[in-house]
């Protein structure tokens, strides 16, 4: 159990050091060639409300993945690689909208993308693998 909880927590830090690293390349390097896009500004609108429900969407989700009452039941009777694999889910829910933020802002040069990408990056704060967690979501004890 420990060796997941630990390939987790090198699985979460390299997902946040890869995003705050393509954030960086985007913002520094990338964003001399941004223009803006083609797009006019009703078809940005549109595409601004896509990236925050995604967000939005992607930030509940992972927040309560372990409430909803399938996945609940599926780690609680499950063994370790079960939550393994949930808590992967987990983690893409966040990372997707992360991703999706940063190419967006670089599309449009809109400043509402980088704030979406910082809810994403405090919400990263809220799902951190521990042992302690694992023990609270699974219901399981440190004998079993």
């Amino acid at each position: 159990m420990k060796e997941k909880i630990i390939l987790l927590r090198r699985i979460y830090i390299l997902y946040i050091l890869l995003t705050v690293a393509f954030a960086a390349v985007v913002e520094f390097l990338l964003m001399d060639e941004a223009g803006g896009s083609a797009i006019d500004s009703q078809g940005q609108f549109l595409f601004q409300m896509v990236a925050v429900f995604l967000t939005l969407g992607g930030i509940y989700g992972a927040l309560r993945l372990f409430k909803f009452k399938t996945v609940k039941e599926e780690i609680e009777r499950g063994s370790v690689r079960q939550y393994f694999t949930w808590s992967l889910v987990r983690l893409a829910l966040l990372e997707l909208p992360a991703l999706f933020n940063i190419v967006s802002y670089h599309l449009f040069v809109e400043s509402s993308f980088v704030y979406l990408f910082y809810m994403v990056l405090i919400a990263f704060v809220f799902v951190f693998p521990s042992e302690q967690r694992y023990y609270n979501e699974t219901g399981k004890t440190d004998e079993e």
